[in-house]
């Protein structure tokens, strides 16, 4: 059975990096994961709102910015996301709007972006929103094993169960044949 697991991975490791539709899937799968795609969610929040930041401190245009932060994002819901905001960019809607449209991006972050837009101070939003999902990254990794635990638990009980009852079956036919004699 762990050689049927293993293979199975090595197969949708292969599958994912030819397969661009499977690598989408696999990610958006991996987004929706009960701990640990919270973390890689606040991960790439954090990574995308500093690394724009810099850029545009930098003073690279907010398109080109986007196009760069396509390359630099290896979770391809994210990468999709931010690529579909670069195309609406380019046909003129504001980048708030852009990222509300897409579902991917946090309310809080939509609305903290839209108010830089309007401040004229993204710059200092994007700072503000990388801050407080690093932050949220770091106490989110600090309490892993708080989160795993119940998790763990079940997984162990499951375990236990099927030995138990690896164990309870024999003796019961035993007994019953004990019984008719």
């Amino acid at each position: 059975m762990i050689v049927l697991l293993i293979i199975g991975f090595i197969l949708l490791k292969i599958l994912r990096n030819k397969n661009e539709k499977v690598r989408y899937q696999t990610d958006k799968l991996l987004l929706k994961t009960p701990v640990f795609g919270i973390i890689i969610i606040n991960f790439n929040y954090a990574f995308f709102a500093e690394y724009l930041r810099l850029m545009i401190i930098a003073g690279v245009p907010l398109y080109q910015a986007l196009h760069i932060m396509e390359g630099a994002i290896k979770n391809m819901v994210f990468k999709t996301a931010i690529k579909n905001t670069r195309e609406k960019i380019e046909i003129g809607k504001p980048f708030s709007e852009s990222l509300k449209e897409e579902g991917v991006f946090s309310p809080v972050i939509t609305r903290m972006i839209a108010i830089g837009e309007q401040a004229g101070q993204l710059d200092e939003q994007l700072n503000y929103i990388s801050n407080y999902y690093y932050n949220k990254v770091d106490y989110l990794a600090q309490n892993i094993a708080k989160m795993i635990e119940p998790i763990v638990i079940g997984i162990v009980g499951a375990f236990m169960l099927v030995i138990m009852l690896g164990l309870i079956g024999p003796i019961y036919d035993l007994i019953s044949q004990i019984s008719k004699m």
